[in-house]
Parts: C-alpha cells; structure tokens; sequence
C-alpha cells in the first residue's frame, strides 16, 4: 500500500503510476490550521 512519498517514488514508472493511480506534483503552501484534541485519553495521545 502507497502511502504518502510512494507517490513520488520511481516517477519515471509506468508501472507504479498505473497501481497508484496518482503522480505527485507538489505541496500546497504550508498554513496553520487549527486541532482540538477531543479525547486526550486516548492511546495515540500517549
């Protein structure tokens, strides 16, 4: 499973495109967003 980088990876590869579906391009510009924590218990919290 691609995730995140796999769609930059080998970007010369017909192949890998074909099974991601999906070529990067480029980020977007960074911006601040905002997160609320709703349940601070939770384990990935940790």
């Amino acid at each position: 499973m691609g995730i995140h980088g796999a769609t930059t990876s080998y970007a010369d590869s017909t192949e890998m495109l074909k099974m991601i579906g999906a070529r990067f391009i480029k980020h977007p510009p960074l911006r601040k967003i905002k997160v609320t924590v709703e349940d601070i218990d939770h384990p990935i919290m940790k």
